[in-house]
């Protein structure tokens, strides 16, 4: 998955993520490269990830995911150190963010579920 790594303070939201495919990059079996305004977040371990990237995506595009980074950061740019220091729900309780994005919810239910991770 991708995230912008730089942002204008004029922007909405600092957090901006986008799911990159695997059909998008299976014709690339030795990887690919990416822009250096974006941050590239991989899979750690092997198998299948408890969270998928499209669920992740959701999560980090949500404002309560915004708010919680602006908590760290100041800052316009969203560095690896800050998104490691990021307070991340633990996959079991995604299981509502799962069912909307998999039936095409659109963002205001996706926010009010991540709202409701943080307990806002």
């Amino acid at each position: 998955m991708l995230l912008q790594r730089t942002t204008a303070k004029e922007q909405a939201r600092r957090l901006i993520a986008a799911e990159m495919p695997a059909s998008f990059l299976k014709p690339y079996p030795r990887g690919v490269a990416v822009e250096n305004h974006l941050n590239m977040l991989l899979p750690t371990g092997d198998g299948v990830p408890p969270v998928s990237p499209a669920v992740l995506a959701a999560f980090l595009n949500s404002r309560a995911a915004d708010r919680a980074f602006r908590c760290l950061s100041g800052s316009v740019a969203v560095s690896a150190y800050e998104l490691e220091a990021l307070p991340l729900p633990h996959p079991a309780m995604l299981k509502e963010l799962a069912a909307l994005v998999a039936a095409g919810a659109p963002r205001d239910p996706l926010d009010q579920a991540a709202d409701r991770l943080y307990g806002l």
